[in-house]
C-alpha cells in the first residue's frame, strides 16, 4: 500500500540536502573563462598565487584551461583515460592518459597520486580544480584528504546523476559528498547543464533537479561575504548546448 507520509519523509530528506546546496556571494565578482556554451564557467576573481589548474576529464575543447593559461600563465594538469590526446596543444599543458578513481590500479589514479606524480611540493600551494569526470567525483572526492582539498582555493565542478543520487538509498551517501564539499568551501555559483534539453530537469518527490548540476566554490578563507543568492541565472551564465532549450534553476536550490 501506498504510504504517502513516506513520500513526505523522503521529500524533506531531499529538501534538507538541495538546501546545504544554496550559493552565497563570497563579496568577489564572478567572471566567465571557456568561452561560450559548453566549457564555459563562472569563477571568483580571485587568480592571483595560484599555482596551476587540475583539470581531468577531457573533452572536445580545452578554452578553460587554454584561459587559464593565456591570461594567468598557469600550468594545466588534465588526464582522462578515454582519449589519447588534448584537443589543443600548449606549452603549459600536460596530459595523462588515465581515469581519476578512488584507487591506484590499471588505468585508475587516485587524485592525490596524480597531484603527488605532477606536483610533488604542493603542500602549502593553492591550486584551481575544475572537475568533469562522469560520475566518478562520488568515488574521487570524498576518498582524498581534508588537507589536500584545502589545497583547491576555487572547485569547479560538474555532479552527475543528481536524480539518482537523491533516491532514498543514496541520499545518505550524497549528503556526505556535500557535507566534503563545503567543509572549507562557500558554494558561490550554481548552474544546471541544459545538454539533455526538456528532460534536463527530474522530478524527485515533487522536487525539481537539474540531472546535471554545475558547481563552483570558493574556499572559505578567501570569502569576504556570506549572503545568499536570491537572482538566477547569472548575467554571464550561457546555455551548455546552443541549440536545446534552457534550463532554469529550481527556486528550492536558493530561495
Amino acid at each position: 500500500m501506498h504510504d504517502p507520509n513516506n513520500d513526505q519523509t523522503n521529500r524533506d530528506a531531499v529538501l534538507e540536502v538541495v538546501r546545504k546546496m544554496k550559493p552565497f556571494d563570497s563579496g568577489i565578482p564572478l567572471v566567465r573563462y571557456g568561452g561560450d556554451f559548453d566549457g564555459g564557467y563562472l569563477l571568483p576573481n580571485d587568480f592571483d598565487g595560484i599555482s596551476a589548474c587540475f583539470s581531468p576529464g577531457v573533452s572536445k575543447i580545452a578554452d578553460f584551461e587554454n584561459d587559464m593559461a593565456r591570461v594567468y600563465g598557469m600550468p594545466c594538469y588534465m588526464c582522462d583515460y578515454s582519449v589519447d590526446a588534448l584537443p589543443i596543444n600548449h606549452d603549459l599543458f600536460d596530459f595523462e592518459k588515465v581515469f581519476l578513481g578512488k584507487e591506484t590500479i590499471d588505468e585508475f589514479m587516485t587524485l592525490e597520486d596524480w597531484i603527488d606524480q605532477k606536483f610533488p611540493e604542493w603542500d602549502g600551494q593553492d591550486f584551481i580544480l575544475q572537475m568533469d569526470i562522469e560520475g566518478a567525483e562520488y568515488d574521487v572526492l570524498p576518498n582524498i584528504s581534508r588537507r589536500l582539498m584545502s589545497s583547491f582555493r576555487i572547485i569547479v565542478l560538474e555532479i552527475h546523476y543528481l536524480r539518482r543520487e537523491l533516491q532514498p538509498k543514496n541520499i545518505a551517501a550524497f549528503s556526505n559528498f556535500i557535507d566534503v564539499l563545503t567543509r572549507d568551501h562557500q558554494i558561490v555559483h550554481l548552474h544546471p547543464n541544459n545538454h539533455g534539453g526538456d528532460q534536463s530537469l527530474a522530478t524527485v518527490f515533487g522536487i525539481q533537479v537539474p540531472r546535471i548540476l554545475e558547481l563552483t566554490l570558493l574556499r572559505k578563507d578567501r570569502t569576504k561575504q556570506h549572503q545568499p543568492i536570491r537572482n538566477f541565472p547569472h548575467r554571464l551564465d550561457q546555455k551548455n548546448v546552443a541549440t536545446k532549450p534552457d534550463v532554469v534553476l529550481p527556486t528550492e536550490f536558493y530561495s
